[in-house]
């Protein structure tokens, strides 16, 4: 499925709805070119709505390349350089962690998770970062269970038992001990 590009527009074929596949490389490069109206070689965070919306599979995906939040974290999680661009390299990455098998390195993904709840690239998850991803994480799946009291105190209580050396933000060994717990 090598020409995959040339129906993405946006429209999906129904063979695309049938079988769900991944784009291809050329697909992403595709999207990426087409995206990149200045032709610098990198997406801004419009040219980037762009080529995720070129690249959607379905309505959820359409859904969440129009919400800014979404993709702005999405940009975070993937911008290698931090020059909040991305170049195509940076979202053929992207591509392959969402579409990822599970034989992934599991520490290549917790590298991913934790820059992505590193908004700020700090290198460290403070509870504000923490709960900006978790209420967007509800958000998006509709999970109001919690009310902000009650987030707040799981906020804290995720910090005080993963917070090791009492800094009060998560390094990244310590971000791992906490994900790796049951």
């Amino acid at each position: 499925e090598a020409n995959r590009g040339a129906s993405c527009s946006g429209q999906n074929t129904e063979k695309e709805q049938r079988d769900k596949m991944p784009p291809t490389k050329e697909a992403v490069k595709e999207a990426f070119a087409k995206a990149d109206k200045d032709g610098n070689g990198k997406l801004s965070m419009n040219e980037f709505k762009v080529a995720l919306t070129e690249l959607a599979e379905d309505d959820e995906d359409r859904k969440a390349a129009e919400n800014n939040e979404t993709v702005k974290m999405l940009m975070i999680m993937v911008d290698g350089d931090g020059d909040k661009m991305l170049s195509c390299d940076e979202l053929l990455k992207l591509i392959k962690l969402s579409t990822a098998e599970e034989e992934e390195d599991p520490k290549e993904k917790l590298k991913t998770i934790f820059k992505l709840y590193d908004c700020d690239g700090d290198g460290f998850i403070t509870k504000k970062e923490l709960a900006k991803i978790i209420k967007h994480m509800k958000m998006l799946y509709d999970d109001d269970e919690d009310s902000p009291g009650e987030m707040k105190r799981k906020i804290n209580m995720m910090m005080v038992m993963a917070d090791e050396d009492g800094d009060g933000k998560l390094n990244y060994d310590e971000f791992c001990k906490m994900t790796n717990s049951d």
